[in-house]
């Protein structure tokens, strides 16, 4: 309870009252530009739905007879961003000066339905700067499908890349919450978990934070990320993105590239294949698998990454579909929808690469960064000649730190975009 009340500090009784009479007038305002602009609804109702978010109590820490990852029930309905449970976790001797929450808030799947995602809130305990610490909205890279491959039961997947500055790392829909699956690579969700989780994590901090954050994230999570900078300006218009950071994000789901290694590539198309069924529940996964892999499909309920994959490798690789995802509907549009830089970001990009990764490979990299920079995207695209998929990440962390700072700052974001189309 004690760590929990260092976030309730006198002033916030007065901030509460500030934000309802913004609201209130917010709603004024929304109300007129209803009758003359429809077209404002949705930024509108995010704006109100963020406010009320922002203002409501942090909930008492989580001390229920059941699991933290249990849902509740009845689920109740709640903004985007709203706190559902809290739980302060212990300290570590490996993070001095950080206070770990363990969360579980409301965010919004790819049908616009009010569902429940846990994650991570690290808080410096130092005093914030002028205005309040920035956030960072880390997005995790693949772990698996199953509720027990969620970071935030391990609190070890977290990055801030030297800055100062607190951390919402979210597991995204489905990964977590007892009994549910991963929407894996599920663009719309995993963007808006991880703007909720900012959310989140600003109305938990009660005030220490500003509404400067940045996206960041590696393999899974540089997709997530991009897809939180598309999404930002419409849906979380309240927060000022400054910038996203993408390390050699999935992308391209419809197109094979140089270098994709044939098992790993497949073992994540049909995870994808159940995951986005999660968010579209129009697609069935056993309409375009054989039997063979519906009956592999079975661990992803229960088991992780690792051991998935390495029982997928008994599937010969022409056994796998009875017809391809990636061609029929309506699976193919599907994943086009979850492929990132369809929509422009109104935030620059720093786009990481590692020369050596076989996982998500320089030539798909590649192919993004055309499709961004055509969409006239400011993208700072780096290559780490050295790095693979494991080491590309702290090869980056300077050069990432730096560019977070800048961005912070306000300096101007460059960009290789013109250099990219000289080649």
């Amino acid at each position: 309870m004690a760590v929990m009340q260092k976030f309730r500090d006198e002033d916030c009784e007065q901030r509460r009252v500030g934000c309802a009479a913004i609201s209130v007038r917010q709603q004024k305002i929304c109300g007129m530009a209803f009758s003359k602009w429809q077209r404002l609804r949705t930024i509108c109702a995010a704006t109100i739905a963020a406010l009320a978010a922002g203002c409501a109590s942090v909930p008492a820490p989580f001390a229920d007879a059941g699991d933290f990852y249990d849902m509740p029930s009845p689920f109740p309905s709640g903004a985007p961003g709203t706190l559902i449970r809290v739980l302060p976790l212990p300290s570590s001797s490996h993070a001095p000066g950080l206070t770990f929450f363990r969360i579980m808030y409301h965010s919004r799947d790819a049908q616009d339905r009010d569902v429940a995602v846990t994650g991570l809130v690290v808080v410096p305990d130092s005093a914030p700067p002028p205005g309040g610490w920035p956030v960072i909205s880390h997005g995790h890279g693949t772990t698996g499908l199953a509720p027990d491959c969620a970071p935030s039961r391990r609190v070890n997947d977290y990055q801030a890349f030297g800055v100062s500055a607190v951390i919402a790392a979210s597991d995204y829909l489905g990964l977590g919450p007892t009994g549910q699956l991963h929407a894996y690579l599920s663009g719309p969700s995993e963007g808006r978990a991880m703007i909720d989780a900012v959310r989140a994590a600003r109305a938990l901090t009660q005030g220490r934070t500003s509404t400067r954050w940045i996206a960041s994230g590696a393999s899974q999570g540089g997709h997530a990320a991009l897809f939180a900078g598309q999404e930002a300006a419409r849906y979380a218009p309240e927060l000022e993105l400054k910038g996203v950071v993408a390390i050699e994000p999935s992308s391209e789901g419809l197109r094979s590239f140089e270098g994709d290694e044939p098992l790993l590539l497949t073992a994540v198309d049909v995870m994808s294949l159940y995951g986005r069924a999660v968010d579209h529940p129009q697609l069935a996964p056993e309409s375009y698998v054989s039997a063979q892999t519906a009956e592999w499909a079975k661990r992803l309920r229960t088991e992780c990454l690792s051991a998935a994959v390495t029982a997928f490798a008994a599937i010969p690789l022409a056994s796998v579909w009875t017809k391809d995802p990636r061609n029929t509907a309506p699976s193919r549009w599907i994943i086009e929808e979850s492929t990132p830089g369809r929509a422009s970001s109104p935030a620059p990009i720093l786009l990481v690469q590692g020369g050596q990764d076989a996982v998500v490979t320089p030539a798909r990299t590649g192919a993004f960064l055309q499709r961004a920079c055509q969409a006239g995207d400011t993208v700072d695209f780096r290559l780490y000649p050295e790095g693979t998929h494991d080491t590309t990440p702290g090869l980056a962390k300077a050069d990432i730190g730096a560019w977070i700072e800048d961005r912070l700052a306000g300096r101007p974001a460059p960009s290789t975009c013109a250099a990219a189309a000289a080649r």
